[in-house]
């Protein structure tokens, strides 16, 4: 029941006991936080000699000494003595491996300190070289080259130096080894048209072939026209009406011989050569 002391009005239950309100269960809590954080809290103790490398941690919540930083020190064992010599692989085992004894005598070096500047750069060439390479680098990096290619073929002289950057090199060269095939003509690569490159070269007349100048014909073609050349112009108009046969009068002998007997075959351009 609610009762007045001094004009202030508290509440109790039946055992007599005040009852607190939000605000102090609230407080006590927090302090009660507080008691076993600091209960919690390792104490750290100093050796004498007052070196912090030795100094000593106690949990006391866990209820037990823990060590921080401790330096051990191994007895060295005399094993040449005869009563030890028997127990010598069981004290080598407890014996510290010589790596560590030599770090431990080492001075350690001392840590390099960059500056802000060379550690960017550092950043900056590690992401430049862990940069993935762009497929046309890795399809270029992927292509066979010509020494390759000749090796695959029967005929290397089949390779040219525009076949490794093909679609697919291997069949291309296998069609162009293939029986019987007519090559690409060579200007298609060619920024100029074909045979643009030979206008100030000038071209040779006709010439007859040997066996055929042997009759005779070139001759009697020259006296033909010399014999025109000289005729008037009402001639000439009438004999371009009234023309005259059998000016050029060759024995067939002659002809057949020269066609049938010494003939020779002409120079031409091979298989697929333009």
């Amino acid at each position: 029941m609610p009762t007045a002391v001094n004009g202030i009005v508290t509440t109790s239950n039946a055992n007599g006991k005040a009852i607190k309100s939000k605000n102090q269960l609230r407080r006590a809590k927090a302090k009660e936080k507080k008691v076993l954080a600091a209960r919690t809290t390792p104490v750290r103790f100093t050796s004498q000699s007052g070196r912090n490398s030795e100094s000593m941690e106690l949990n006391i919540a866990r209820g037990g000494w823990v060590f921080d930083n401790v330096k051990y020190v191994i007895e060295q064992l005399d094993v040449k003595d005869p009563a030890l010599v028997v127990f010598s692989d069981i004290f080598a085992r407890f014996q510290a491996p010589q790596d560590m004894q030599r770090c431990d005598s080492e001075p350690t070096k001392g840590e390099v300190i960059y500056s802000d500047d060379d550690m960017e750069s550092d950043a900056g060439s590690d992401a430049e070289e862990k940069k993935p390479l762009s497929k046309k680098k890795q399809r270029k990096m992927a292509r066979l080259t010509i020494a390759e290619l000749k090796q695959l073929l029967a005929k290397p002289e089949a390779v040219e130096w525009t076949d490794p950057s093909a679609a697919d090199p291997r069949l291309l060269l296998h069609l162009k080894s293939y029986r019987n095939t007519a090559p690409v003509p060579a200007h298609w690569s060619a920024k100029r048209d074909y045979l643009q490159g030979k206008r100030g070269i000038e071209k040779p007349p006709f010439q007859l072939p040997s066996y055929i100048a042997d009759t005779g014909i070139a001759t009697m073609r020259d006296a033909v026209k010399e014999t025109e050349a000289n005729m008037l112009l009402k001639a000439k108009t009438r004999e371009r009406v009234q023309p005259k046969m059998g000016k050029v009068d060759i024995d067939y002998q002659k002809l057949h011989y020269a066609f049938f007997k010494f003939a020779t075959k002409p120079v031409v351009t091979g298989f697929g050569e333009m």
